[in-house]
């Protein structure tokens, strides 16, 4: 049998809902978040199921963004590392523990380095100014999409079962997550790591 549990929390003044559902033996983080619900739909089981289900499907999309965006992000570590070491195995060990794994090279300084040598290698790389611009721009959008959904905060509106996120881009910022743009964000993965692969042979 599932049971809900629910926990009323406030976040930056706004009054939150979060459901803990019990009975379910997956292996899963079970809460989720949902705001302006009202007091019929409180005690209706039927809305938080299909509150959960709508939340569950976007923590599906935060998962698979984060883990696109560390694949890019090792697969462009490579491509410096091999660009400032190659073919000297032991330098290349020593730089990617204390620079590129080190905590202060993000994945923000490692697009900062790209850029970079984007523009100093700009002859020599197979990709035309159009595809470098793209390649800047799409990694920039990826490493704020990833923080985004790494750092911020989905709820449900239950007025409307839209699903929105709450994070920090110098200022507090509220979006409604777009599932579009979400699912095509795998195909923009791909695209950069064509991109990286194809400098990674010239460099």
């Amino acid at each position: 049998m599932v049971k809900y549990f629910f926990l009323t929390y406030f976040l930056i003044g706004e009054p939150l809902i979060a459901g803990v559902k019990f009975g379910d033996k997956n292996m899963e983080w079970p809460t989720f978040q949902v705001r302006n619900e009202t007091p019929e739909q409180r005690k209706d089981n039927s809305f938080w199921d299909e509150a959960k289900s709508t939340y569950d499907q976007f923590k599906n999309y935060r998962g698979e963004i984060i883990e696109a965006a560390l694949f890019v992000e090792n697969f462009l570590t490579n491509v410096l590392l091999d660009f400032f070491s190659y073919p000297a195995l032991q330098r290349r060990t020593i730089l990617r523990n204390l620079v590129f794994d080190a905590e202060f090279c993000t994945f923000f300084q490692k697009w900062k380095i790209l850029r970079q040598l984007l523009d100093i290698y700009c002859s020599e790389i197979d990709l035309d100014k159009a595809e470098m611009k793209t390649l800047k721009q799409e990694l920039h959008k990826l490493i704020a999409l990833r923080n985004r959904f790494a750092h911020g905060k989905i709820y449900v509106d239950a007025s409307d079962f839209s699903v929105w996120i709450e994070y920090f881009e110098g200022e507090k910022m509220l979006d409604q997550v777009d599932e579009t743009e979400l699912a095509s964000t795998t195909d923009m993965c791909d695209r950069i790591q064509g991109q990286l692969y194809k400098i990674h042979k010239i460099i």
